[in-house]
């Protein structure tokens, strides 16, 4: 069994232990959006719907911004699904109803109940989605954690309703202490409260806590200002002016830190 230097791991997720890759650019994509939106009788042109969602998704983030006082904020997608339903200009009835009502008329919480929620975004990421995998030897990784007596926590920037089910369809979720997702703290990395949050939670002390990522701003910038080292995987393989300057730009906006804060491994499934 391998010798570990501490007693907390914290992972970022995409990049870092899952591979994968979305467009929800093309002009496809909006179009099999748009047919699925006219099932449940909100009809949308795939353009309109494509500019319609945006709107949403911005005036949502100044909303959040305003009310929590975070710059670096996370909206929750599952209330723009929903607006996108019951606020859409060509509402239609259909012939499918919950308990008497066009889904278009039902709240935000029996939309979730009878889990059209749960249905339309999973839709979406699916049809969005071109790869989806963990990277090698990474649920070996985390496996030899565990049996080492090692807490193992995730800490990332992503929609919930998204990212449970993608952990589960990977094989990973059985390694986790606790899951962090930014969708449900309202706040993202590099964000030092995030962070906070999950070693508040878990009387987790710095000096025994390794945070593992695949960015530099975001994973490493958030685990220096919370006193913490990072293991950077290079799965974007960074070339080493570009990684220089990152790690320069955020050592020098974390006072205290040292690029040797910083240990880079060139691909995912390294720890120590």
């Amino acid at each position: 069994m391998a010798k570990y230097r501490y007693d907390n791991y914290i992972f970022d997720l995409y990049g870092t232990l899952i591979d994968i890759h979305t467009d929800e650019g093309t002009p496809l994509f909006w179009k099999q959006i748009a047919a699925l939106y006219k099932v449940y009788g909100a009809d949308y042109a795939p353009a309109e719907l494509r500019k319609t969602y945006i709107r949403y998704c911005k005036e949502a983030e100044e909303a959040l911004r305003a009310q929590s006082g975070y710059q670096r904020v996370e909206i929750c997608l599952d209330d723009v699904f929903v607006r996108l339903l019951k606020e859409c200009e060509h509402p239609r009835t259909i012939g499918h109803t919950v308990g008497g009502k066009q889904l278009w008329q039902l709240s935000p919480e029996e939309l979730r109940d009878c889990g059209w929620l749960y249905d339309i975004a999973n839709t979406f990421r699916t049809l969005s989605r071109t790869k989806l995998r963990a990277f090698p030897g990474t649920a070996e990784m985390l496996e030899n954690l565990k049996k080492a007596g090692k807490k193992v926590y995730l800490l990332s920037n992503a929609q919930a309703i998204f990212t449970r089910p993608e952990i589960e369809q990977v094989g990973l979720m059985p390694y986790f202490d606790d899951v962090f997702i930014s969708s449900e703290e309202g706040i993202k990395k590099p964000e030092p409260d995030f962070l906070r949050r999950l070693m508040q939670k878990h009387d987790l002390k710095s000096e025994k806590s390794l945070f593992t990522g695949n960015d530099i701003a975001a994973d490493a910038g958030i685990a220096l200002s919370c006193g913490l080292k990072c293991n950077f995987y290079n799965t974007d393989h960074l070339s080493e002016t570009k990684l220089k300057k990152q790690i320069d730009a955020v050592v020098s906006a974390n006072p205290g830190a040292e690029a040797s804060d910083i240990v880079i491994n060139p691909k995912a499934a390294c720890i120590f």
